[in-house]
């Protein structure tokens, strides 16, 4: 299908999605794309690389800048009238909200505005319910079994938490499943597994031995050639690079084989089966290989846990 876009165009957000649009219409003949973003750079949801790459592509980013009006001449858009923002002071988060510059606005003269904000479902007719909703309409649930106000109705994703990701729907789902079939079965609710974050500035002091090596550039098409088509822009490696750039693991949590944990037992407890080890029961529980694993692979807990 093919789409006709007009000469000058805004698109109002600050996700990839607001990105691939600006970047989608210099490719389709734009000749001026700006975004606009009521926020700072450094708030921008979009993946940095991608808002690198739609700059050299010359897409203009304006910050700061939040949309008021679309203005309209005989059906046809001939502006957007935008004001100026500052960031406030911060709220209960901490995160600073933008606030209006009075007497501070403008009309960016274009001929096509492209919303690309986030969406969230309709909830508004629930607001009547016995269902409890938070201030931005989305359902308000239990985090760990993703229980709602209403008896035996349990929910997730987007409808729950607002625009997320996949994966974390998905994550919601399951912990709904094991609600659900503890609930049924007359069982308590399984304890909420632990979250565990990896730091990578705490795996680099854990690996202070290990040269630090830089990532490998990718080689990209030059911007002017990447405006013209929709092909791929990253190049590929070659094979030494590929393999310089494997040899680069951070090894942030997988057990390398070092083999400490059985060194340092002095019951002999840890033996070597093929590429894997294995704890007998000689095992104390002393917890001095947990405490020598240069990459906390090896963590301990209370026999119950174990044995369940």
């Amino acid at each position: 299908e093919t789409v006709s876009v007009g000469s000058k165009i805004a698109v109002i957000g600050g996700g990839n999605t607001a990105i691939d649009a600006a970047r989608t219409a210099i490719r389709l003949g734009a000749k001026e794309v700006c975004l606009v973003y009521r926020r700072t750079k450094e708030e921008m949801p979009a993946a940095e690389w991608e808002i690198q790459e739609a700059e050299e592509e010359g897409v203009r980013v304006l910050y700061l800048i939040a949309p008021l009006e679309i203005l309209t001449e005989n059906g046809k858009v001939r502006g957007l009238r935008c004001r100026n923002h500052f960031l406030g002071d911060p709220d209960e988060s901490g995160r600073r909200s933008p606030q209006a510059v009075e007497e501070a606005e403008f009309v960016l003269n274009v001929d096509m505005v492209i919303p690309a904000v986030s969406q969230t479902p309709d909830l508004s007719f629930l607001r009547d319910s016995s269902l409890h909703l938070s201030r931005q309409d989305s359902l308000n649930i239990d985090p760990d079994t993703c229980a709602t106000s209403v008896k035996n109705l349990f929910a997730g994703g987007d409808m729950a938490g607002g625009p997320a990701t996949v994966p974390e729907a998905i994550a919601a789902g399951k912990r709904a499943a094991l609600s659900i079939d503890a609930y049924l079965n007359g069982v308590p609710v399984p304890e909420p597994p632990e979250r565990i974050t990896v730091d990578k500035r705490d795996v680099i002091r854990r690996n202070r031995d290990e040269v630090l090596a830089s990532r490998v550039a990718i080689p990209h098409i030059a911007p002017d050639k990447r405006r013209a088509a929709f092909d791929e822009i990253a190049g590929d490696l070659t094979e030494e690079e590929a393999v310089a750039e494997a040899k680069r693991c951070l090894a942030c949590g997988c057990g390398i084989g070092c083999g400490i944990c059985a060194r340092v037992c002095i019951y002999d407890a840890v033996e070597l089966e093929g590429d894997r080890y294995r704890i007998n029961d000689e095992c104390t529980g002393c917890g001095l290989c947990t405490q020598r694993c240069p990459l906390r692979t090896i963590s301990m807990v209370p026999v119950e846990e174990a044995i369940r």
